[in-house]
């Protein structure tokens, strides 16, 4: 029997006015079994990244698979 090999995604670059919660929760939304959020979906309040735990869990909560990190002029 065939397997799936592909499956869709979201790039998270035009979606930067999202909080991570929110560009996951559209992905789904729209469709998608996964997302590649931007390094700016993964900042948290006091300019550092959220932890690994914290991004697990937002995409655990919406059945998501994260599919890499999309790093648009981090410096």
């Amino acid at each position: 029997m065939a397997k799936t090999v592909f499956h869709s995604s979201i790039e998270g670059a035009q979606h930067g006015g999202k909080t991570l919660d929110e560009f996951v929760n559209f992905a789904k939304n729209a469709g998608a079994v996964g997302a590649e959020p931007s390094n700016y979906h993964l900042e948290d309040e006091n300019g550092g990244f959220k932890s690994a735990i914290e991004i697990r869990e937002t995409f655990d909560k919406y059945d998501m698979k994260l599919d890499g990190i999309s790093c648009h002029c981090p410096i």
